[in-house]
């Protein structure tokens, strides 16, 4: 997750750094640079970087931008299945604290100025039939690059024609 920071252009000011003058956090957010608190993306797990946020919203000052990343289901999501019981009770526990901040917000007064948004990376679906894609692309003639890692970045990428990158159970990324 340093890369991508390491890999951003530092004349581009990020949301943070435009908002340098007001209170602001990233909580398990990979892109950070500017914020004034920060929690790394690997820690804690999703209820309790919630329960940061709210913990920021009761102070004096709030931050004016917050941002929350929520990944802590995704991987038991793969792993149980999107429809487990793991996943729907996280997912009732996760809704609960959420709205819990909602309810901070209304008693604090800053319900209608305060923007949230969720957003996620991918949905999850039941996976029932599975490809090789290096043996299919081989299979069709392509010279390919496998278990790209990211921290490979582009080094090396005009030799091949196409790069693949498993990055989970049930799809990958395939740049020819």
């Amino acid at each position: 997750s340093e890369l991508i920071g390491d890999d951003m252009d530092p004349a581009v000011q990020t949301l943070f750094e435009h908002l340098e003058d007001m209170p602001t956090a990233a909580i398990g957010a990979v892109v950070h640079r500017g914020a004034d608190e920060y929690v790394h993306p690997w820690l804690p797990p999703d209820g309790l970087r919630v329960r940061s946020l709210i913990r920021r919203f009761r102070r004096v000052s709030p931050p004016r931008l917050s941002v929350v990343v929520l990944t802590g289901i995704d991987w038991p999501a793969h792993r149980y299945g999107p429809k487990s019981a793991w996943v729907k009770i996280n997912l009732r526990k996760l809704d609960r604290r959420i709205g819990r901040l909602f309810d901070l917000l209304k008693k604090r007064g800053l319900d209608q100025s305060t923007y949230v948004f969720l957003t996620a990376d991918h949905g999850h679906s039941h996976v029932k039939g599975r490809i090789n894609m290096y043996e299919h692309l081989s299979r069709l003639g392509f010279d390919v690059l496998d278990k790209f890692l990211y921290t490979l970045r582009s080094e090396g990428f005009t030799s091949y024609d196409a790069v693949l990158w498993m990055a989970g159970v049930g799809y990958s990324f395939l740049y020819l």
